[in-house]
């Protein structure tokens, strides 16, 4: 059997998302660029492969949306997107997520993300950073430095 080491044990939190709320792996992050930031919350997605935020956190963030590199996206809706590709820094928020280190990522920020999806942490650069882990009978997400 293998055994993996996690520093940070979380809980999924209640997601009043459209008409089906549920639990899910969503954490508190902290979202910078430069001497800004904006804390809010994120969903752990094993299947997303970027990060993905609104682009109202570019704009808080003082980053020029469309400065970034665009990247098509297929959103759930079936049809293109696009999104602008900047780099950030995300921080997991929390007791015990001292520990963690600081991600450098490329985030995806695109207009009219819907807000029923919400901010997504993908596997291009958070997964790679940390090591992830998920129990869904006990409804706990994991993390630890790699």
């Amino acid at each position: 059997m293998i055994s993996i080491n996690y520093e940070l044990e979380l809980s999924y939190q209640f997601v009043p998302m459209g008409r089906y709320p549920t639990w899910k792996p969503v954490v508190a992050v902290r979202i910078s660029a430069g001497q800004r930031y904006q804390d809010t919350a994120a969903l752990v997605d094993s299947g997303a492969d970027y990060s993905i935020f609104d682009a109202e956190f570019a704009d808080a963030l003082g980053l020029g949306l469309t400065e970034g590199r665009p990247i098509s996206l297929i959103g759930l809706d079936g049809k293109d997107h696009i999104g602008y590709l900047h780099r950030v820094a995300i921080r997991i928020l929390g007791d015990a997520a001292e520990t963690l280190p600081v991600v450098k990522a490329e985030v995806i920020f695109r207009q009219n993300h819907p807000s029923e999806v919400g901010n997504i942490l993908g596997r291009h650069d958070f997964f790679r950073a940390l090591k992830v882990g998920f129990h869904e009978p006990k409804q706990k997400v994991y993390l630890a430095k790699v």
